[in-house]
């Protein structure tokens, strides 16, 4: 138990500076803006909105909504499970090497190793992220509960490969199974890449269990039928197609220019495995290479390959290692193109585990050999994991926010995406022309996001028509991508800045086809449909937002505007009372409610919600004026003049005000 302890307090204390680190990036759709996850109700806590990143994995948006329903947008909460998830991976990998390895050494010193190496940062580190540990937990679950369901004898010795006869199981195998096949089946719930865990299972049994193919699949294939009957899960979860337009071969990549990019990205991973410096947070998309750019990357991969193959025949158990690596990067980096992403780091959270297993054993074959003492193995051990946890805490600080992680992406992998990375940052630091500068760069090489950001920032500036041309560019390149829902919003609100209420209209009922959850898309709607004349539709369109956002005061006033003009009047007057209790602050409801019974002759209610009006806003021109038409209906003309006189004086352009006092003058005589 006491090397279980060291591996969870070793990781721990790895990733002990990153549970304060902010949202960033892919955070604010699969977890800020991600409506799915606000309630824990069932089915719609399991499926994010289409191309999000948490959608087509409904265990991993289910346990966004559990952060949330215990602490709502707080990222605390977030990194806390996130963390935990690795710890527990850690500990479900060493009971797997303790029971395929001779020594539990050997298991502690991979487990502790793996946990604290700065490389799987970005599994734990980025919360959308979170995706990867589930996976690699159920997979790592996978593995020992198969194992488990033949384990014999002590729990730290190896079980030596059957040669004719038949593997007895253990008592309590078929809850075994059972669990593998359960783990698995989650699994796929999670995360693509554990499409390939039925197959390690496979050569795992192979490699260390038993001496032909044949014997494995005679007594092992409920356990393997099991296993391949989880593919299910995952079919059906893609045939939705999930993220269709960001991966697949329908995104729009060459799957050999993809291949082309994996052999750089492979033996980056590699020499990042070995030493983990200049991480990179964002590799940018796949770059049209050729074969001769990527030859000598290319010959070390064959090479391996080669190694691994030849391996199979005399030492399945290095083979395994070296298939570990291929088979589980596989999904992610071989030629199924994922257009949005040329390479993670968090792919190698699996693979790595190859790496440091290898590492450890060769160094303990090398001391055994030389007849060195523990102690030296023991000493080296220390070394390299206070090493390795000094860098995992060296690139959580980069974590602490965007702009430090742009600059890394920036200094480390320079591309069209680091551009928009470094220019959004610009932007939010006020630095406007600066960004816009990068904006214009990333978008001209080619990242049409960049356009979207170059979009919303124009916007902001108030170049409106500039920035619609920007937003409607970055939807002509990725109509489908996961940004075009808001970027419909954005056109929508820009729209309502210019007046033209119909493209308005037009704009966010696409965003609302696009993703009929969207509830800012619905809000905005509201608001434009409300412009555009058609009192009825938004009033209905208010109600629906403000069952999903009942504290939004200015839709509540809205909402009174819209029944008013559609002639519901005491509707209205409820909408209007809801307003001013949630912003007391603001004179609108009060205005609005004036009105409302001045014209329905309640003189007494209008003069009251009048001077309540001028009571929270003193120096607003139309809450004297309708005080003022309250207290002439009232009779009191004197006082009417003088509230009369007073909106003038506030705003000398104010007609209604005018108007109102000459008809009160004449009635006077005055």
């Amino acid at each position: 138990m006491w090397r279980i302890a060291v591996i969870v307090f070793a990781g721990a204390l790895a990733y002990a500076n990153a549970l304060h680190t902010p949202f960033i990036y892919d955070d604010s759709a699969a977890v800020v803006s991600n409506e799915h996850i606000r309630s824990l109700a069932l089915p719609n806590a399991l499926f994010a909105a289409r191309e999000n990143p948490a959608a087509g994995r409904p265990v991993v948006n289910y346990s966004f909504a559990l952060n949330y329903a215990a602490g709502e947008l707080d990222p605390f909460g977030y990194h806390l499970v996130n963390v935990a998830l690795h710890l527990l991976c850690g500990v479900v990998l060493y009971l797997v090497a303790r029971r395929t390895f001779a020594s539990q050494n050997i298991a502690f010193a991979i487990a502790l190793l793996w946990i604290v190496h700065p490389l799987n940062s970005e599994a734990v580190d980025y919360v959308t992220e979170r995706s990867e540990s589930l996976m690699a937990l159920f997979f790592l679950l996978t593995l020992y509960c198969s194992i488990r369901a033949l384990a014999r004898g002590s729990t730290s010795s190896p079980r030596p490969k059957t040669r004719g006869r038949a593997v007895r199981p253990e008592p309590g195998a078929r809850a075994w199974t059972i669990g593998a096949v359960s783990a698995c089946a989650l699994g796929m719930c999670c995360k693509e890449t554990m499409v390939v865990a039925p197959l390690v299972v496979v050569l795992y049994d192979r490699a260390f269990v038993y001496d032909s193919w044949s014997r494995a699949f005679r007594e092992r294939w409920t356990l393997y039928s099991g296993l391949a009957a989880t593919w299910i899960v995952l079919a059906w979860l893609l045939v939705s197609g999930p993220r269709i337009h960001s991966a697949g071969f329908g995104s729009g990549m060459s799957p050999w220019t993809y291949l082309l990019n994996q052999a750089v990205m492979i033996v980056r991973y590699l020499r990042l495995a070995v030493w983990p410096r200049s991480l990179v947070v964002n590799y940018g998309w796949p770059r049209p290479l050729t074969l001769g750019d990527v030859f000598l990357q290319a010959l070390v991969i064959l090479a391996l390959i080669a190694l691994t193959v030849i391996a199979a025949a005399r030492w399945p158990k290095l083979a395994f290692a070296g298939a570990w690596f291929f088979i589980i990067l596989a999904p992610t980096s071989s030629i199924l193109p994922i257009a949005t992403e040329v390479g993670a780091e968090r792919r190698m959270y699996l693979p790595l585990i190859a790496i440091v297993a290898l590492a450890v054993v060769a160094v303990e074959t090398a001391r055994t050999r030389l007849r060195l003492p523990a102690a030296a193995a023991a000493v080296l051990l220390v070394a390299s994991s206070v090493a390795l946890t000094a860098g995992t805490l060296d690139r959580n600080r980069e974590y602490d926010s965007t702009a430090t992680l742009a600059t890394t992406v920036d200094e480390r992998w320079p591309s069209p995406v680091s551009d928009a990375l470094v220019g959004y940052e610009l932007g939010q630091q006020g630095r406007r022309d600066e960004a816009l500068v990068r904006l214009q760069r990333s978008a001209d090489g080619g990242y049409s996001t960049a356009w979207y950001n170059l979009g919303g920032m124009l916007l902001t500036d108030g170049q409106v028509d500039e920035g619609i041309a920007a937003l409607q560019r970055f939807l002509g390149e990725a109509p489908l991508d996961l940004a075009a829902v808001q970027t419909h919003v954005l056109l929508g609100r820009a729209f309502l800045t210019k007046g033209d209420a119909s493209r308005a209209v037009i704009e966010l009922q696409r965003a609302r086809s696009m993703d009929p959850s969207n509830v800012d898309a619905l809000g905005v709607l509201s608001d434009a449909l409300l412009a555009a004349g058609q009192p009825d539709r938004a009033a209905d369109t208010y109600r629906a937002y403000l069952k999903q956002r009942p504290g939004d005061a200015a839709a509540t006033l809205n909402l009174g505007i819209a029944l008013a003009g559609a002639g519901q009047s005491r509707e209205a007057a409820t909408a209007f009372e809801r307003a001013r209790d949630l912003n007391p602050g603001d004179p609108r409801a009060c205005k609005n409610l004036a009105a409302l019974a001045l014209n329905a002759n309640d003189i007494a209610s209008g003069i009251r919600f009048a001077s309540e009006a001028v009571r929270v806003a003193p120096r607003d021109p139309q809450a004297h004026d309708l005080l003022g038409r309250g207290l002439a209906a009232k009779g009191d003309l004197h006082e009417a003049v003088s509230e009369f006189e007073r909106a003038l004086a506030l705003d000398p352009r104010f007609k209604q005000a005018a108007d109102d006092l000459e008809l009160v003058k004449k009635a006077t005589g005055r």
